[in-house]
């Protein structure tokens, strides 16, 4: 079955081959060096994985008497699982469902004498109001750190306020490199990370496999093979820290840095032409991310669970792979609940997203014919499904 995938690879083979084949050379401007500079950061410092680099921001806060991170109610599963890996219960505060930032009276409610960080979340693109965050806690609780967590959205050059930010270079990131992560620091000294290392060639063949099956006729064929986990929301908090950043990854990363800046258009204009025919639908609501620059994806809000539901199965039945991101608010998580400061605080904007959020795809391979498909499919499953 054809379908078009709902995140893809924005480059080819020709891309990764001659990063995996090729040696490091001595002297030679590395990845995490481009990306400090290219960022104005002090520091950047590679991990085997975007959490692993959360795992070391918490760690080096070493707030004594403080135990708790508040973290988005709804947000990517591996954020509360860096969080307990930490030994750190996490407090829970809801989000607005249509920003996707953090909902302004459920954060002022929230007790703050044992909280060492909050993290700032983005969501599909910059939906954290970074500068606000970080200027409430300096008001409310100047001991409380503040770490943007920018795996789903790229960071501001020297962002304001926050001395630290995390990156992942996982599949439908900004930056896809076959896995690993970054903390740029943009003040004190850099933090250490495990020894960039060769081999992970898992993560070459998964990378190489995603690349060459993303189009339409191939991906149906990819999409249920389990070494790839697409489509899968882990919470495991027993993850390897200490994994590292492989030397292909580095080279990779040197060689596709330049490009983002194309790639962050070509998902904004393929965004903006999605959006306006979801916009036309009665009972259908764009989120924030929807109308910022470089969405990963088109996120909507569905008129309720029903609707989303039968929309996503008319789209898969026309070929187009949607997704509804997450299987529920972190609350949802059995095995979190006992590291819950709050495991009874009220989220309901962060159900909502759970009931209603919808993605659709906008990544740079899309080109005009996987648009047309995209916004036609939409429009039809919409129709079938009464909404």
């Amino acid at each position: 079955m054809r379908l078009v995938p709902p995140v893809a690879v924005p480059f080819g083979v020709t891309r990764i081959i001659p990063a995996v084949l090729r040696r490091s050379v001595a002297g030679e401007a590395g990845f995490a060096e481009m990306l400090a500079s290219r960022m104005g950061a002090r520091s950047a410092t590679l991990f085997g994985s975007g959490q692993a680099a959360l795992v070391a921001a918490l760690k080096s806060l070493g707030s004594e008497g403080r135990d708790e991170v508040v973290v988005p109610a709804y947000t990517c599963w591996t954020v509360p699982a860096a969080v307990v890996h930490c030994g750190l219960r996490v407090r829970l505060a809801d989000v607005d469902p249509v920003t996707l930032d953090y909902e302004p009276s459920s954060l002022h409610a929230q007790p703050i004498d044992r909280v060492a960080a909050a993290i700032g979340a983005h969501l599909f693109a910059r939906t954290i109001d970074l500068t606000k965050l970080v200027d409430f806690f300096r008001t409310r609780g100047p001991r409380v750190r503040v770490i943007e967590d920018a795996a789903q959205a790229w960071p501001d050059r020297k962002p304001a306020g926050s001395p630290m930010v995390v990156l992942s270079f996982g599949r439908g990131k900004p930056l896809p490199l076959g896995g690993g992560g970054a903390l740029l620091r943009f003040d004190g000294d850099p933090t250490a990370g495990p020894a960039e290392r060769a081999g992970g060639w898992n993560g070459v063949l998964a990378l190489l496999a995603t690349s060459v099956c993303q189009g339409p006729a191939l991906f149906g064929l990819l999409e249920p093979l389990p070494f790839l986990g697409i489509g899968s929301t882990v919470y495991d908090p027993s993850f390897p820290a200490d994994a590292p950043f492989r030397g292909w990854q580095d080279r990779l990363g040197v060689r596709v840095l330049g490009e983002f800046e194309n790639l962050s258009a070509t998902r904004t204009r393929n965004a903006s032409s999605l959006a306006e025919r979801v916009d036309a639908r009665p009972g259908w609501r764009l989120t924030a991310a929807a109308r910022m620059s470089g969405p990963l994806r088109i996120p909507i809000l569905a008129p309720s669970r029903s609707v989303r539901d039968a929309v996503i199965a008319g789209l898969r039945r026309l070929g187009v792979a949607p997704s509804a991101m997450y299987p529920g608010t972190l609350a949802d998580i059995p095995a979190l609940r006992e590291h819950l400061a709050n495991p009874d605080e009220p989220i309901p904007g962060a159900k909502a997203l759970a009931d209603t959020l919808l993605t659709l795809p906008c990544y740079p391979g899309l080109g005009a014919r996987g648009l047309i498909r995209v916004r036609e499919s939409f429009e039809r499953a919409a129709r079938e499904a009464g909404a």
